[in-house]
């Protein structure tokens, strides 16, 4: 049981970290360093993942199916989603879209826009593996104190829920 509890925190870590995978684990009654270790262990998987084999996926779409490359390409070159995307990349840059992807948005989206930020995937790597291994930590010592708290609102029991 705890194997397969692992497997799908990892998994569920490596898209979407902290609004899914850490309250996953917190509830699974996982100790803190338990916690942070699987997290980041997901995220790490996750980053790797879309930063390294992204490319190459969408390489094979666009020869499986040509149509989508020449939609591409005949699309404007001004868009409102470009420029915000623009507008936060001048105002924040990498560190921001790093600091914001595993918790506001996903991992994969967040990883996704980052290499259209920048063509240095090992600093795309470190600063993405930086803001999921601090969010982890921040997650794995105050996740158990934060469910506690919320339980105590409802008027539960502060036991985990899945043992």
């Amino acid at each position: 049981m705890k194997l397969t509890q692992i497997s799908t925190i990892i998994f569920l870590a490596s898209f979407k970290l902290g609004w899914v995978a850490m309250p996953l684990s917190v509830t699974y009654g996982f100790a803190w360093w338990e916690v942070c270790l699987y997290n980041t262990i997901g995220g790490f998987i996750g980053i790797v993942f879309f930063t390294y084999v992204y490319e190459g996926f969408k390489k094979l779409i666009y020869k499986l199916v040509p149509k989508l490359e020449e939609r591409k390409k005949s699309r404007p070159v001004f868009t409102k989603r470009k420029r915000r995307l623009v507008k936060f990349k001048q105002r924040f840059g990498l560190i921001g879209l790093a600091f914001i992807s595993p918790t506001m948005i996903s991992l994969p989206v967040g990883v996704i826009i980052a290499n259209s930020f920048v063509s240095n995937k090992p600093k795309l790597f470190l600063y993405m593996t930086i803001s999921v291994i601090a969010w982890t930590l921040a997650g794995g010592l105050f996740g158990e104190q934060v469910y506690e708290w919320i339980n105590g609102l409802l008027g539960k029991s502060t036991t985990t829920v899945v043992q």
